[in-house]
């Protein structure tokens, strides 16, 4: 029997409740962010600046491509809520993140799958509100994680200053993503009252439609034979 509709899929209710439920978590998490644990260590929301930084040093964690655990444990050093801000090259900075990064593994076990999806669980979420990331067609933006290298986060924070001109670019470049988001559907919806954010709900609802679509031309197939 084909459901009358994709919320009739087995699954859909489920999924779409747990997305609703991750946004209002995402939203909540905007108004009062704080750092947070992770594998032992506190650590602060990803913000404009730390993304650039990841994406400035190449972390397959934000420009794509195949997850290192090398990557996860220099974004951990880059999170890290008592961050030192020392070059990257200083010797210091390299003894610290050697020795850091050895007492990480160690305290998991040396599971390193463990410590790539604790690490691409806390960078995606903090892409999850983004405006506009789970469009299709050909005028949609660009996915944070496959964007022309340094264009993306420099147009975002340029559209954010324009709309609120009393802002300064420290204050958006230090905002946690996802209060960052906030502000930007905020912006968007004052240039157009028409202006609908595409989010992770839409996202689950466009999967269950597929998943319906293909139930549907299966059935005519099978009829066909």
């Amino acid at each position: 029997m084909i459901p009358r509709s994709f919320t009739h899929v087995e699954g859909w209710a489920e999924d779409f409740a747990q997305a609703a439920k991750t946004l209002r978590e995402i939203r909540v998490s905007a108004l009062f962010p704080r750092s947070e644990e992770l594998l032992g260590v506190r650590v602060h929301a990803l913000t404009l600046r730390t993304w650039t930084i990841l994406d400035l040093t190449g972390n397959s964690l934000v420009t794509g491509g195949e997850v290192k655990t090398a990557d996860c444990l220099r974004a951990l050093w880059i999170l890290r809520a008592d961050w030192l801000g020392l070059g990257e090259t200083s010797k210091l900075a390299k003894f610290l993140r050697y020795w850091r990064s050895a007492r990480v593994l160690a305290r998991v076990g040396y599971d390193e799958a463990k410590v790539q999806d604790l690490l691409e669980a806390h960078i995606d979420y903090g892409f999850a509100d983004m405006p506009g990331r789970f469009n299709t067609g050909p005028s949609a933006p660009p996915n944070p994680v496959h964007h022309p290298r340094m264009s993306l986060e420099i147009q975002l924070a340029s559209e954010g200053m324009a709309a609120f001109p009393s802002m300064s670019f420290d204050e958006l470049r230090n905002m946690p993503l996802a209060q960052f988001w906030q502000w930007l559907h905020r912006a968007r919806k004052m240039e157009d009252p028409e202006y609908r954010n595409d989010q992770l709900t839409d996202q689950v609802n466009r999967r269950y439609v597929g998943k319906l679509n293909a139930m549907i031309r299966a059935d005519r197939a099978f009829k066909n034979v």
